[in-house]
């Protein structure tokens, strides 16, 4: 049966204030898909050119690399990131690399997964042909080229609006706690949880300390730092006191290699079940 663009659309569910939304939750019921929530954060606008070529590394550690190979362990779980995209101001065809790009290939190349997005609404939302425009701040200082749009993100299985109430604006920080909040849900019911970080700035070193914080007192709040990404999270990396102090913080360095290690030892990835019946050398034969 041929499915309409409406039929492959994903969910996008508005939640104000300190109301529940049971429906964007009730994605979290899934039998099908292993209770194992993912947290990626990291950078986005002001991400060099230089730290976002890395990206890579973590898009293919995820899903065995750039092809998705069978032989590799690939993310199965439900994955919640900034559901956002960046798309330059003038250009909207030309993607700006951030974080949020290295999670909707996960749709593609990792069956047991599902991708949540969770968006804060900062500003006037803007409708147009190329999506719905979460955010136009930008230095318009600076070149055409430079300048950049953040739009929701039309590749994921869905997505959650939070807002204080229709007329005020929420904060950046707003997804991250919003983020915590339903991990920490999850962690009642006994899931495993880890939060990946790439890169990032204030908001993101708000959410290391507070994951970090969190992990004295339970072990579900593991984290993982990519050193060699750049700003906050080399930082963090590289801080052996914080480290000591909070023993929920991993780190692994910028290579697909490494990261793949290190997500698989933190229980991320899996082999396919054929793939570990071989790898035990119980073929039958």
């Amino acid at each position: 049966m041929t499915k309409s663009f409406a039929d492959t659309s994903s969910s996008l569910f508005i939640r104000t204030g300190k109301e529940s939304c049971e429906k964007f939750l009730g994605k979290f019921l899934d039998i099908r898909i292993r209770p194992f929530v993912l947290r990626v954060t990291g950078g986005c606008g002001l991400m060099t050119p230089e730290d976002a070529i890395g990206l890579q590394n973590v898009r293919n550690a995820l899903t065995g690399g750039p092809r998705g190979r069978k032989s590799l362990p690939r993310f199965t779980g439900f994955c919640l990131f900034g559901g956002t995209r960046m798309v330059n101001r003038y250009n909207p065809r030309i993607i700006v690399p951030g974080v949020t790009e290295v999670v909707p290939p996960l749709n593609k190349f990792c069956p047991g997964s599902k991708t949540l997005g969770i968006i804060a609404k900062v500003g006037d939302m803007k409708h147009s042909r190329h999506g719905i425009i979460v955010s136009d701040e930008c230095d318009k200082s600076k070149p055409k080229e430079e300048q950049y749009v953040t739009i929701v993100h039309p590749d994921q299985d869905s997505t959650l609006l939070v807002q204080p109430s229709a007329d005020r604006y929420a904060s950046w920080h707003d997804e991250a706690n919003e983020c915590i909040e339903i991990c920490d849900h999850l962690r009642k019911g006994h899931w495993k949880g880890l939060m990946l970080v790439y890169n990032g700035g204030g908001v993101v070193e708000a959410e290391i300390q507070k994951w970090g914080k969190l992990g004295q007192e339970d072990p579900f709040w593991q984290v993982l730092i990519v050193d060699g990404s750049g700003r906050k999270a080399d930082q963090y990396a590289r801080d052996e006191q914080f480290k000591l102090d909070h023993p929920t913080i991993h780190v692994c360095s910028n290579t697909e290699e490494d990261i793949r290690a290190a997500l698989l030892k933190l229980g991320a990835l899996v082999y396919e079940p054929s793939t570990l019946f071989k790898k035990n050398g119980k073929n039958g034969k």
